[in-house]
């Protein structure tokens, strides 16, 4: 999404090193960006929970522990897991503690 969107990278990256200072429309738009990257994480997951696919798990829980360190993200993930299902968010929890 931002690779097309100048503007949406500029937010993203201010949102980057704090979701608290932006706007309320740079808020927003933050907040789908983030909000679309759990979804497909939740997705995906999923997928490859079902599938037996470990080494996807793998590699899946190397890009979101690189991402959930990030100051918005955390900021934004905090702030918004009772939008997920207690597995998902326990998941990420763990992946955060190990990070």
């Amino acid at each position: 999404m931002i690779a097309t969107s100048a503007d949406l990278a500029e937010i993203v990256a201010k949102g980057n090193k704090s979701f608290d200072d932006l706007s309320e429309s740079e808020s927003l738009r933050y907040g789908a960006f983030v909000q679309a990257f759990f979804d497909i994480v939740d997705s995906y997951r999923s997928l490859v929970i079902d599938y037996g696919m470990d080494r996807d798990l793998t590699v899946l829980t190397k890009i979101v522990s690189r991402r959930i360190e990030i100051p918005g993200f955390k900021a934004w993930w905090t702030a918004n897991t009772a939008d997920y299902a207690d597995n998902f968010v326990s998941w990420i929890e763990a992946v955060r503690h190990d990070a």
